[in-house]
C-alpha cells in the first residue's frame, strides 16, 4: 500500500447534450490528465454512470454524481471551448462553493472563466498539495 496520499479529482465535463460525442471527447481529456498523472485518482461520472440518465432518469443520475462528487477532493472543470457550464456542471460547481472545495479549471481544454471562483488551481498545485502530506 503506498505512503502517501492519493488526491481524488471529480471531473465535470458537458454530458446530456451530446451523451456518445460527450464520452469521446471525455475519454480524450482524461487521456491527457493521465499523461501527467502523478499523486491522483480520477472519479469520472461519465464512465461510471452513462447508462443511469437513460435507464433511471436525470435525478437519480444527478444524486450518484453529487455522492461521488462528495469523497472528491478537488473539482475539475473541463469546457468545450465556448461552452455554457451545463445543468449538471453548475450544480457540480455549486456544490464545491458551497463547501468551500477547491475548483481546479482546465484552460487547455476550452475556456477558464475568471470569475466563477475563488477557489481554483492548476495539477501543478495538486502536486503540491499532495507532497505537503
Amino acid at each position: 500500500m503506498p505512503d502517501k496520499e492519493i488526491t481524488r479529482i471529480y471531473i465535470s465535463y458537458p454530458y446530456s447534450d451530446k451523451p456518445r460525442t460527450r464520452i469521446k471527447e471525455v475519454r480524450q481529456i482524461v487521456r491527457q490528465i493521465m499523461n501527467k498523472r502523478n499523486g491522483f485518482v480520477l472519479f469520472i461520472p461519465h464512465f461510471a454512470f452513462h447508462a443511469f440518465n437513460k435507464d433511471y432518469g436525470v435525478e437519480i443520475a444527478d444524486e450518484h454524481c453529487l455522492e461521488l462528487l462528495k469523497v472528491s477532493d478537488i473539482l475539475c472543470i473541463c469546457l468545450p471551448k465556448g461552452a455554457p457550464l451545463s445543468r449538471g456542471m453548475q450544480m457540480e460547481l455549486d456544490y464545491a462553493k458551497q463547501h468551500k472545495m477547491p475548483v481546479m479549471w482546465f484552460a487547455s481544454f476550452g475556456q477558464r472563466p475568471s470569475s466563477r471562483t475563488a477557489h481554483s488551481m492548476r495539477l501543478s498545485q495538486v502536486r503540491q498539495s499532495n507532497s505537503r502530506r
